[in-house]
């Protein structure tokens, strides 16, 4: 295939499983205490984290997780999340140590449901996508753990190097169908990337975003045309080590 226009792969082009993806927090979340004196929760330090839920499961909990110091015994933890685009509601993790367990799940609409024994220590209010959450006890001792975060990229294919019949910059790899199976029995979640050669894999670069699967789930997604420059590499994140596996298919531009 010869002489192929730039432009038309300017953009990296996002792709979706009929929905739009949920990727797990991106950044810490902003705690702080106030001076009750009702809660469950003792004097000490706390770890709280957040874990999208969608379609197909929760997510990890990213980079959500963040201590707090509750000073005073009965203090609450006070915290907000915005849900994302995709996002049914979110799962809060809190205990004395870190990873912590699951305390429970709040829905976009504000309706809560523990996790495990827990039956309170939680009370939210909604304003738009955004969730302002009281914590008032930590979670049960049977309370889920949360899935092992993993932020480590995965190279599943590089472009050709350019030829005489590929003027730069352009595509010589064209992606025409992805296979996505789920070898875990819980939802797991997985991004990929068209990063450029010397880059790193990041929001810029991401052609399919946060993809939550449910356990034991496959998806397949074809036809496909999306192009990758010259000395690229398709890069995975397993946001759950290990959990999906990934068939590409695609033809070279030469």
């Amino acid at each position: 295939m010869a002489n192929i226009s730039p432009a038309a792969i300017a953009t990296p082009q996002q792709l979706y499983l009929g929905q739009p993806g949920v990727v797990p927090p991106t950044s810490a979340l902003s705690l702080s205490t106030n001076t009750v004196t009702t809660s469950s929760l003792t004097a000490g330090t706390y770890y709280v984290g957040a874990a999208y839920t969608g379609a197909s499961g929760i997510t990890t909990t990213g980079a959500s997780v963040a201590s707090v110091a509750v000073g005073t015994t009965g203090n609450d933890i006070l915290t907000s999340v915005t849900l994302p685009t995709g996002a049914t509601g979110v799962g809060i993790y809190v205990g004395t140590a870190n990873p912590p367990a699951l305390l429970g799940t709040i829905t976009a609409t504000g309706a809560i449901t523990y996790s495990g024994s827990a039956t309170t220590g939680l009370a939210v209010t909604v304003s738009g996508a955004t969730l302002t959450i009281t914590i008032s006890a930590p979670a049960a001792s049977d309370g889920a753990a949360a899935a092992p975060t993993n932020t480590a990229t995965t190279i599943l294919a590089t472009a050709p190097a350019q030829t005489a019949n590929v003027p730069a910059p352009a595509a010589t790899l064209t992606l025409t169908s992805l296979v996505l199976a789920n070898t875990a029995s819980t939802s797991a979640g997985l991004a990929l990337y068209s990063v450029p050669s010397g880059g790193a894999a990041g929001p810029a670069n991401m052609i399919l975003p946060g993809t939550l699967l449910a356990g034991g789930d496959t998806q397949v997604l074809a036809p496909l045309g999306v192009q990758i420059l010259a000395n690229a590499t398709i890069q995975a994140v397993n946001h759950t080590a290990g959990a999906i596996t990934v068939t590409l298919s695609g033809a070279t531009n030469q």
